[in-house]
């Protein structure tokens, strides 16, 4: 199934979970969301400063959860600012390199 298959059916499937009402995972189209834009970045910025504490007190092994959770805050808020709700636990599903 090609990328914008999946993107499409994310889009499709959470949809029908909100009509049977169902937490949708996947993504919804919205009004776009500054604030939560904004709410987002914080949280984002929490955990980079806390990549920086780490990497100071050597606990370099929490480094990479860190900086996934600072990744993908920035990414919510990219998808809030443009109007799009996502629960991303089932929706694309990303291949690994």
């Amino acid at each position: 199934m090609s990328v914008l298959n999946q993107v499409k059916n994310c889009f499709l499937n959470a949809k029908k979970d909100e009509e049977k009402g169902r937490k949708h995972k996947g993504l919804l189209t919205a009004n776009p969301n500054h604030r939560q834009a904004l709410d987002y970045l914080k949280k984002a910025k929490e955990n980079l400063e806390w990549c920086h504490k780490y990497k100071e007190e050597g606990a370099d092994y929490k480094l990479p959860e860190e900086w996934f959770y600072t990744i993908y805050y920035c990414a919510l808020a990219i998808l809030s600012e443009f109007g799009i709700e996502a629960e991303l636990s089932t929706g694309v599903n990303a291949p690994v390199a």
